[in-house]
């Protein structure tokens, strides 16, 4: 996952770094879904920018 900026949103990485990318989509949505049961409010990603406040409401509207 990837976030572009402040006026930007969440994104997955572009499809040609996956090695199967619907599965893998559908195998992170399961996983960034537990994590709506913790309390935060920053999230750190490997690609792209920091989510600096309000990241938990960023990540559900993410998740749809």
């Amino acid at each position: 996952m990837r976030w572009s900026g402040p006026q930007g949103e969440l994104a997955f990485v572009p499809d040609r770094l996956m090695d199967v990318p619907e599965r893998t989509k559908a195998g992170l949505r399961d996983a960034y879904t537990g994590l709506l049961e913790l309390d935060f409010d920053l999230l750190l990603l490997a690609h792209g920018n920091p989510v600096l406040g309000d990241a938990k409401q960023t990540l559900r509207a993410f998740l749809g």
